[in-house]
């Protein structure tokens, strides 16, 4: 794997996980756990997935490296396979990543499990959502957050769930 010049790799001793998606082609390193882990059921993560919802682990955006070369900044939208990856569209200062990207073999400490479903005014309707004891939410789970993300999609296309009635 060749990693860029400008990009600066932490010290591995420093580095608590590490992840990408599946062909290599985005890797990154942290240096913390994630702080939070939600499962979002809104129709971008459904579609991205291919599944009924989508988890996500927030990481304060500088403990993130990413740690090969890309010219493309990720966001919500595009598509890296499975592995999309968020920048802090909703919580400034922190990043959030698809679960699934992190090498679990590579975490230090304990990774949290997900504490929440988020955006179920747009789950699946023919997925039956088990009693797990997690907080559910129809959209997100703070008035703050839900407003970011409500401006960001009114700003790139309309809300998601009234595309989908057309």
């Amino acid at each position: 794997m060749s990693v860029s010049h400008d990009i600066e790799v932490p010290s591995s001793e420093n580095v608590v996980l590490r992840g990408g998606c599946r062909c290599g082609n985005i890797t990154y390193t942290s240096t913390a756990l994630p702080s939070a882990m939600s499962h979002c059921h809104c129709l971008a993560c459904r579609q991205t997935s291919g599944s009924p919802y989508q988890t996500f682990a927030s990481i304060p955006t500088d403990s993130l490296t990413w740690t090969t070369h890309t010219s493309r900044g990720l966001s919500i939208g595009e598509s890296v396979g499975a592995a999309g990856l968020l920048r802090g569209l909703w919580e400034p200062g922190e990043v959030c990543i698809v679960a699934g990207s992190i090498d679990e073999g590579s975490v230090k400490g304990e990774l949290m499990k997900p504490t929440e479903h988020i955006f179920l005014e747009e789950k699946a309707g023919w997925f039956d959502l088990p009693e797990d004891g997690l907080e559910r939410f129809e959209r997100f789970s703070n008035e703050e957050s839900d407003k970011r993300i409500t401006a960001w999609m009114k700003e790139h296309g309309g809300d998601e769930s009234k595309k989908r009635e057309s």
